[in-house]
């Protein structure tokens, strides 16, 4: 579970911060926004902040402009983008099975 704002500042680009309250959450989430980085279109990570004693987990990335996407606006043509970008996702290998993210610990 996380905290998700979004940060604006005249004249400066949208940012989004997003705060972890769980460890295995952060892990989870930077691991697959650097992973999938140069793959599919993904939000680039400005900062991370690891988690510390007293001290939640964040990251701040880049705003990506677009509408919460509802089935009402689902066309062929979108149906056929998400599919495409979802199939690239499941064509990757993974490095084990399960959850990854003890090996980042």
């Amino acid at each position: 579970m996380a905290a998700v704002f979004k940060i604006s500042q005249p004249g400066r680009p949208n940012l989004i911060l997003k705060v972890c309250s769980r460890k295995e959450d952060f892990l989870r989430g930077s691991y697959f926004l650097s992973y999938f980085a140069n793959k599919i279109p993904v939000p680039k990570i400005i900062q991370l902040i690891e988690p510390e004693i007293g001290l939640d987990a964040a990251v701040l990335m880049e705003c990506v402009q677009g509408d919460l996407l509802k089935s009402e606006a689902i066309t062929k043509d979108l149906a056929q983008v998400v599919g495409s970008l979802l199939a690239s996702i499941h064509l990757e290998h993974a490095e084990g099975c399960g959850d990854l993210t003890d090996r980042l610990v």
